[in-house]
C-alpha cells in the first residue's frame, strides 16, 4: 500500500497502520493496553507474546518462541504487519484515544521515515 501524502492529516490508520504489542508485564496491564486499542483506528493490533492467552477480538495473537528477547518479538511483529506503517508499544503503553490518528499526521508531509510519542 501506498501511503497517502495529499492529505494533510497523513494516511488512514485504519488502512496504514498495524500496532505491534509486545507483553513486558502480561495480565491486568497488558488487558488495559488492549482495552485503549478497541476503539483506535488501526488496521491490525498484533500480541507478540511468549505465551498464549485468548486475546480480544480485534487483536492477533503471534505466540514468539520462549527464549525470544523483546527485540525479536518486535521484528516477529514487523515480519507479519501487511501495512506500510508499524508501531511498537510494550503492554505499559495505554495510548490516549487519538494516538493513532495524532501519529499517522505526523507523515503527512511525505518526508518522515520514523515518529514517536
Amino acid at each position: 500500500m501506498k501511503l497517502d501524502h495529499a492529505s494533510p492529516l497523513g494516511p488512514k490508520p485504519d488502512e496504514a497502520l498495524t500496532v505491534v504489542v509486545v507483553p513486558l508485564l502480561g495480565g491486568a496491564v497488558l488487558q488495559a493496553c488492549l482495552a485503549a486499542f478497541k476503539d483506535q483506528p488501526v488496521k491490525t493490533v498484533l500480541v507478540v507474546s511468549r505465551e498464549a492467552f485468548d486475546p480480544p477480538a480485534q487483536v492477533r495473537l503471534i505466540v514468539a518462541p520462549a527464549g525470544s528477547n523483546v527485540p525479536e518479538r518486535r521484528m516477529i511483529g514487523l515480519k507479519a504487519a501487511t501495512t506500510p506503517l508499524v508501531a511498537f508499544v510494550e503492554d505499559t503503553c495505554v495510548p490516549r484515544p487519538d494516538w493513532s490518528r495524532a501519529l499517522c499526521a505526523a507523515f503527512s508531509g511525505g518526508d518522515v521515515l520514523a515518529a514517536g510519542g
